[in-house]
């Protein structure tokens, strides 16, 4: 990628997860930024040479910064991609392109069944608010199972700040290409750990 290529991704991005006029997915990730005349460059010059390699992968990249920081700020993304290396949470967001439903395995594995509040429809969005579950497990949950819609139904102020934020990634998860056959196999496999403890 070039750093006129990292900028408009980048500004697209940010656009469409702070604005409401653009969507990424309608503009293509087009924008009518320009990165010639930016005191900033030198980040974007430095991302292009030495932090990605392909669109997909700076997309990624990416979206797991603004999930887990919820800034836009060139310099502080540069910071984070010096030390991805270190990036639990990120290995596991790759990971989940691979093999989806082992990382929703471990994930699921590693919530607390035997709490009282496992049927609450909080249950869930609770490890993913503490980026305990990854994002795209919260999702793929959402998907089989209907948490979103129980949630609604209780007026929560942090879950309807979430939602914003949702409704804005949702284009970019990663599940939709998920086969009807996996989909049915994750709810299966949530199934087996609600009825483990019940």
């Amino acid at each position: 990628m070039t750093a006129h290529e990292v900028f408009e991704m980048y500004i697209a991005v940010k656009l469409h997860f702070t604005t409401t006029s653009y969507d990424y997915f309608k503009y293509n990730g087009k924008t009518k930024a320009s990165l010639d005349k930016r005191t900033d460059r030198y980040f974007f010059e430095y991302i292009a040479a030495n932090q990605v390699t392909t669109k997909e992968d700076f997309l990624n990249k990416l979206l797991v910064f603004i999930h887990l920081h919820r800034k836009f700020h060139v310099k502080e993304l540069v910071e984070w991609l010096r030390h991805l290396k270190d990036d639990e949470y990120y290995w596991k967001f790759i990971d989940f392109y691979s093999d989806p439903l082992r990382i929703l395995d471990r994930d699921l594995s590693a919530m607390n069944w035997n709490s009282k509040y496992r049927n609450d429809p909080m249950f869930f969005f609770k490890y993913y608010i503490n980026k305990s579950i990854l994002i795209e497990t919260f999702l793929l949950i959402c998907k089989v199972i209907p948490v979103l819609q129980q949630m609604s139904k209780q007026y929560n102020p942090l879950f309807e700040e979430e939602m914003k934020f949702l409704k804005k990634y949702m284009p970019f998860a990663k599940f939709h290409t998920l086969s009807k056959a996996q989909l049915k196999e994750s709810l299966m496999l949530i199934k087996r750990y609600a009825n483990a403890t019940s």
